[in-house]
């Protein structure tokens, strides 16, 4: 066994003394029983710290994720009403609605402030002769 592990007996001896003292496992017992139980106990702390770590994190995570994704795809259907397209390039939808109300808005108070221009001018050119008059007589 020396000769196919590459160590002389004695380094061998030592290392199994060794092994056998560290790992306090006793050398009839082949089943290495202990060892086995250990290894199940390990295994079942592994596996309980990733189901701890699934419910503490990951669930939230995902949950969160699911939400965001719904809102993704609500502002995307949002975003595709407001903005639909055409098929020859031609917008229709809320944004070219408002746009037209926007216009004929700004159409309107355009029509608006020209009316007024008019009504100032005449008003300034009531004044203007309504001075005339009164230098006028004034004299």
């Amino acid at each position: 066994m020396a000769e196919k592990l590459g160590r002389s007996k004695q380094d061998l001896l030592a290392e199994m003394a060794d092994h056998f003292y560290k790992s306090k496992k006793n050398p009839s017992d082949l089943n290495y029983e202990v060892l086995k139980k250990e290894l199940s106990q390990g295994i079942n702390r592994i596996i309980s710290f990733i189901k701890v770590q699934e419910k503490d994190t990951l669930a939230p995570m995902l949950a969160e994720q699911k939400i965001q994704q719904q809102q993704l795809n609500r502002l995307g259907d949002e975003f595709k009403e407001f903005f639909e397209l055409l098929p020859e390039d031609k917008m229709r939808g809320k944004f070219v609605s408002l746009a037209r109300e926007l216009l004929e808005a700004s159409t309107n108070s355009k029509q608006a402030l020209l009316l007024v221009q008019k009504n100032q001018k005449v008003i300034y050119d009531f004044l203007k002769g309504k001075q005339r008059l009164q230098d006028h007589y004034a004299k």
